[in-house]
């Protein structure tokens, strides 16, 4: 994880520079590098906006646990392909791959094929803070108070169609322990998980957090 947000940060002082002010916008997953992104970047990042993703630290961000029922990367990257397309759908309510959650994998159409195998990279990955053990290696704990909050705003935007085990407000509220400066929530109507970056009511709220900034 730290190889990761390193590279990262060295792609931001190429394209702005050292001194430049940064605002962190990201979502769902890409929200947990934008979390570690903001503490490698330190005080030039003068606001972090997270979009559909619960935080990565504290009593609510065992996702692979929650979502699949299993604790390890490891155990996730052995589950049957149907396991990972059915929490894949119970999760984030994807109209697109839940007509697939009861057929047998060889009768998947390509792109659901690649989904699941892109889930299974992703999630079993180590840099996507999704169990336990990663967390711990990252973050020191997976509860507050290690590592320190962050020094400055942070901003969540939940959308209010997301399913009970996927990234809903009442998850995204744990990014408040992730600060010492000011944490806003906002939900956006009329959105689902992957709908609301495309959501205008969405872009208009994170417009203006931009803004304030500017």
């Amino acid at each position: 994880f730290d190889e990761y947000i390193a590279a990262l940060a060295a792609q931001v002082e190429e394209a702005a520079g050292s001194a430049r002010p940064v605002v962190l916008l990201a979502h769902s997953h890409g929200a947990v590098a934008a979390y570690g992104l903001a503490r490698a970047l330190g005080p030039r990042v003068r606001k972090l906006l997270v979009v559909a993703r619960r935080p990565p630290h504290g009593p609510q961000s065992l996702l692979l646990q929650e979502v699949w029922g299993v604790c390890s990367a490891g155990e996730f990257v052995a589950l049957p392909g149907p396991a990972i397309l059915s929490g894949l759908v119970a999760a984030y309510r994807s109209s697109s791959l839940a007509p697939h959650a009861r057929s047998p994998e060889a009768a998947w159409p390509p792109p659901v094929t690649e989904t699941v195998g892109l889930a299974r990279e992703l999630y079993g990955s180590p840099i996507a803070l999704c169990a336990e053990a990663d967390i711990v290696a990252a973050l020191g704990s997976v509860e507050p108070p290690s590592p320190p909050p962050l020094a400055l705003p942070i901003v969540a935007l939940a959308a209010a169609g997301e399913a009970p085990a996927g990234e809903t407000g009442a998850k995204m509220r744990g990014w408040a322990s992730l600060t010492r400066d000011r944490f806003a929530l906002h939900t956006v109507a009329n959105a689902d998980h992957m709908g609301v970056i495309l959501n205008k009511e969405a872009h208009r709220m994170l417009v203006e957090e931009v803004l304030e900034e500017s």
